[in-house]
């Protein structure tokens, strides 16, 4: 009996089910119609839902494991009725993650956002050939890939130990960025900014100077002596890696940037959350771009599943389609242009949204513009009567 296809009796009963193959998430068929799905993650944690069509740790309505990281996903079971459709997950799991870092050898992310306590990480593309991500001496507190709507939630572990030492330490007038903090191995600083206590800002170096750390950045000229909120850096000359990093200890610090309790301020991982960040200063225009992202075919592999009934446990050999993860056709240059044209850093994250406008709204514009299109033409013809 196949089970790529639902079939229409109860007692043939075998919808399409995979599980992804980052083993993040789980897909079945849109007229599955199960009664309860369970997915089963590498701690043993059962996660019940009464449907799922898409889900796991990918966004969904239905199946969405939103309360935070158990490792992936080692078994679905989907139930309708006394029938079971079980799928196990004998793929090699390649990702790690630690209590700082996110390690992915076979596929790098995309459109990737890591937030920690006074830290943000933006990866719009790799940077570099190491595929490791975080920021060492801290906890990460959530991770989203944009492409895949990839949301994870870490608070359920905020007790785990960070892997290192902070690599990016304030002063109330100073910032220091250590080579550990680059855990790709591109050690490199681009357009480092900093954001004074006063809300003023000032670009540190001409905008495709390489720094290489370790480098201490603070405020000269007119800023000289500000107290140092937030910090700025790129990864990469084209942007597409950007680092944010907030001065828990800012509000110590006195106007002039001395600390008020007379001591050095230093990075704590479990300080306060971030302020909103900034996007570096002296943009250039550029012509925004479309990126078009196509999500490729389900392709064919073969999983073994287990259909029971009534107590009994027949054998099943399928052979299932497992719906690939879509990936990004956005180049560096594309990046760029989109990151520039789309607007600035929101709490970590550029915004790219677009607006979307119900049928009946847009009915209701078009007829406003046509009335005001219509009253314009009536009075230029009314002034040129008079004339």
């Amino acid at each position: 009996m196949s089970g790529v296809a639902g079939a229409t009796h109860e007692t043939e009963w075998c919808p399409r089910v995979a599980i992804t193959h980052d083993g993040l998430g789980v897909r079945m068929d849109p007229e599955a119609d199960a009664d309860r799905v369970i997915i089963y993650t590498a701690d043993g944690t059962a996660h019940k839902f009464d449907e799922c069509v898409r889900g796991g740790y990918h966004y969904a309505e239905n199946g969405y494991i939103d309360d935070g990281w158990y490792g992936h996903i080692e078994r679905v079971e989907a139930t309708r009725g006394s029938r079971t459709v079980i799928v196990e997950n004998d793929m090699e799991m390649t990702l790690e993650v630690t209590c700082s870092l996110w390690r992915t050898p076979n596929e790098a992310p995309y459109d990737f956002r890591m937030r920690y306590e006074n830290a943000h990480k933006m990866y719009d593309g790799p940077v570099g050939d190491e595929p490791v991500y975080g920021s060492p001496g801290r906890t990460i507190r959530s991770i989203k890939e944009m492409a895949h709507e990839l949301e994870i939630d870490f608070d359920n572990r905020q007790d785990c130990d960070p892997d290192g030492d902070v690599a990016v330490t304030f002063d109330c007038t100073t910032v220091t960025v250590r080579p550990e903090e680059f855990v790709n191995g591109v050690e490199e600083i681009y357009r480092p900014t900093l954001t004074f206590a006063d809300g003023t800002r000032q670009l540190l170096s001409e905008p495709d100077e390489m720094l290489e750390p370790p480098q201490t950045f603070a405020g000269t000229g007119e800023h000289e002596g500000k107290g140092i909120e937030h910090l700025n850096i790129w990864n990469d000359v084209t942007g597409s890696a950007m680092f944010t990093y907030t001065n828990p200890d800012i509000d110590s610090c006195d106007a002039g940037g001395s600390s008020s309790q007379g001591s050095k301020s230093v990075e704590s991982s479990n300080a306060s959350e971030p302020a909103e960040a900034t996007e570096p200063s002296e943009p250039t225009a550029t012509t925004p771009q479309t990126s078009t992202e196509p999500t490729p075919a389900p392709t064919a592999e073969t999983s073994t599943a287990s259909s029971t009934e009534n107590g009994s446990t027949p054998s099943l050999t399928r052979t299932q389609t497992t719906f690939p993860t879509e990936t990004s056709n956005r180049t560096p240059e594309s990046n760029e242009s989109l990151r520039r044209s789309g607007g600035g850093v929101i709490d970590g994250e550029r915004s790219n949204e677009r607006v979307a406008v119900d049928s009946d709204d847009l009915d209701w514009l078009l007829a406003l513009a046509g009335i005001s299109s219509f009253g314009g033409i009536a009075y230029l013809a009314n002034r040129l009567g008079q004339s």
